[in-house]
């Protein structure tokens, strides 16, 4: 079996996924732009942002009193307008960040569509692999083993699993290069930003609901 890095591994462990396998024989690739897929991530990442930062200025001062310190001329001082200045120490800021809400609109069907097409991309190059493990304990170690046995070790990782396997969430958590996401949050920037998708046998169905939704 050769694809890319992963060779002469029990078949027992995994199985790589075919185009056939996920999206049916009749499947036919998605046509999507770069502007799209571009515009599905920017819209992930901006809508993620809280945008709660704040920073007062001047007229947002109010514990000072915003006279004249004092007289313009002959008191051998700088001259000064108002204590709510960024000048002086508990003024205003300058230019400081402002909060405000700036989500993004974009719409389902073109985020079905941007994420079906990526995980396309990955399906075609064999990235996309099935585990038949069922981790009946936490362990990490064993976790660990099995993909350094698949020779993908140190690679980004996404690993895909059901909201409520606790087992398998904690038994990949704490692995570095992998990254954990559940059936119901996978987005476009996250199945992007790895080199293999990865989901157990035992949630099969499930990831192909996920798929089929995507249509």
């Amino acid at each position: 079996m050769k694809n890319n890095v992963i060779e002469n591994v029990s078949d027992k462990f995994f199985s790589i996924e075919s185009f056939e396998n996920i999206f049916g024989k009749d499947a036919v690739v998605s046509e999507i732009s770069p502007l799209l897929f571009a515009q599905s991530v920017r819209t992930f990442l901006q809508n993620g942002r809280q945008g709660t930062v704040f920073c007062k200025g001047r007229s947002d001062v109010t514990s000072r009193s915003n006279l004249k310190p004092w007289r313009q001329k002959g008191t051998g001082r700088a001259r000064a307008g108002s204590p709510r200045s960024p000048l002086w120490r508990g003024g205003g800021k300058s230019h400081g960040p402002q909060g405000r809400g700036s989500d993004l609109v974009f719409s389902k069907k073109s985020g079905k569509l941007s994420k079906k097409y990526i995980l396309q991309q990955y399906v075609e190059r064999k990235k996309v692999i099935s585990l038949s493990y069922d981790p009946k304990i936490i362990s990490c170690k064993e976790s660990v083993r099995l993909i350094s046995e698949m020779g993908i070790q140190g690679k980004k990782i996404l690993f895909l699993h059901a909201y409520n396997d606790f087992n398998t969430i904690c038994s990949f958590n704490n692995i570095n290069f992998v990254s954990l996401v559940s059936y119901d949050a996978i987005s476009a920037y996250a199945v992007a930003s790895v080199e293999y998708i990865l989901f157990l046998e035992k949630d099969r169905n499930e990831f192909l609901e996920v798929v089929k939704s995507w249509a």
